[in-house]
């Protein structure tokens, strides 16, 4: 490949030198610019700037020199000069849709969304056709949540381009995640790949509205052909092992997937949460407390974080850092029955029936339906040696369809000298 490189460009050098001998600077200008998009068109990035660079200096006004170094610099994602440039390209030439397309689409991967709906707009103004400028547009919309709008400008897209893969993949985003409308999104996959049928994101987002339909296997098979296809995309292994550990129970899956996700992507923390459930179903309390360390360290505001902690400490018998843990998450996020029902628990056992109580009353108001809840309160009424109120929070669990405590229920019909 490398050979192949540098003879392409010592022909292209040989032949620009060869019209230095006899054209004027503008000729030349042309000349270097049609190497550069040799270059280009064969990857080789750092040849195509060199070519467009040479371009430029001997014609400064070279609007289509400019514009072609700002595609470049976008696929090195060196989005700021591909935004100087195609700014350039503007200056000198203002009616230019494409450009103003090509940089709607750097401030697009910058995440300066008003910035590229403003240069999309502009573009489709020029050019009221341009398929491109309204999937682009679209393509923010989504990103801003503007799910309307969002699949608006891609049924455009899709009206004056029907085989448009990228505009049939947008849509079904905006349909799936944004409306959760799974079969439209799914609808929209599979035309996708019927047009471009190598394309590891759509099968990743079709397994991911496979997975919102609770189809687990097909979601599998679609993450297994996303990577099989493109063995780098964290987020995939990240869905796929979050399968394993919550749907399918395979922590030995989920771990290795989860380990290829982190290796990937060392500050995705969903991917530390979710191995760390996995350690934890394994009874590896140790790494799983790790994991949950790390991704506690990437996102200290998550209060499922902080409630899984607290119930690892728990299951370890640390009940000060589970109710710790438990009190973070409460106060980041006040309505979760399952968390209360943890700090009761954990007080239950530091002999605080009183604080016990109160937090199981919480997680009872929170879901009325909470079978766990009342086996739980039962066990601090006991504590309390409230024998009768024990019975009627073991006669309510049983009533919403859980399984009281055996132990529980013995040591209440020996202290009480009564069956329930």
């Amino acid at each position: 490949m490398r050979f192949t490189r540098r003879v392409a460009i010592a022909v292209g050098l040989a032949a620009v030198l060869l019209i230095a001998a006899f054209a004027r600077p503008a000729c030349l200008a042309r000349a270097c610019n049609r190497l550069g998009s040799v270059c280009e068109d064969r990857g080789y990035h750092r040849g195509a700037i060199v070519a467009y660079d040479s371009a430029i200096a001997l014609k400064p006004d070279y609007a289509g020199a400019y514009y072609n170094r700002g595609r470049v610099y976008g696929h090195q994602d060196d989005h700021d000069r591909a935004i100087a440039d195609f700014g350039r390209a503007i200056a000198l030439q203002p009616d230019d849709a494409e450009a103003y397309c090509a940089r709607g689409t750097a401030y697009d991967y910058k995440h300066d969304y008003d910035h590229a709906i403003a240069d999309y707009d502009k573009a489709i103004a020029l050019k009221p056709d341009f398929a491109d400028a309204y999937c682009g547009r679209g393509g923010v919309y989504y990103e801003k949540r503007d799910y309307g709008r969002a699949i608006s400008d891609a049924d455009k897209a899709i009206a004056l381009k029907p085989d448009y893969a990228g505009a049939y993949y947008n849509r079904g985003l905006a349909y799936g995640f944004g409306k959760h409308d799974y079969d439209h999104a799914m609808a929209d996959y599979d035309q996708a790949l019927a047009i471009k049928p190598d394309d590891a994101e759509v099968y990743g987002s079709r397994g991911r509205a496979y997975d919102a339909k609770g189809d687990y296997d097909r979601a599998i098979a679609d993450y297994d052909r996303a990577l099989a296809l493109k063995p780098d995309l964290a987020d995939v292994y990240l869905d796929r092992g979050m399968i394993y550990a919550y749907r399918k129970h395979d922590c030995d899956r989920a771990i290795a997937d989860l380990n290829e996700a982190i290796t990937l992507k060392p500050d995705l923390a969903e991917a530390y949460v979710c191995r760390a459930t996995a350690y934890r179903h394994k009874g590896n309390f140790a790494r799983a407390t790790a994991d949950f360390d790390r991704a506690l360290a990437l996102q200290p505001d998550d209060a499922e974080g902080h409630g899984w902690r607290g119930m690892i400490y728990e299951l370890k018998g640390e009940y000060d850092h589970a109710i710790a843990d438990y009190t973070r998450a409460i106060a980041l996020k006040p309505d979760q029955a399952d968390v209360y029902r943890g700090r009761g628990i954990a007080c239950r056992h530091k002999g605080d029936y009183d604080r016990a109580i109160a937090d199981l009353d919480r997680a009872i108001a929170l879901e009325p339906d909470y079978a766990g809840g009342y086996g739980s309160r039962a066990a601090a009424w006991y504590g309390k040696k409230d024998y009768d109120r024990a019975w009627a929070d073991v006669k309510r669990c049983r009533e919403h369809g859980g399984k009281p405590d055996p132990d529980l229920v013995q040591k209440l019909q020996n202290a009480s000298g009564r069956e329930e």
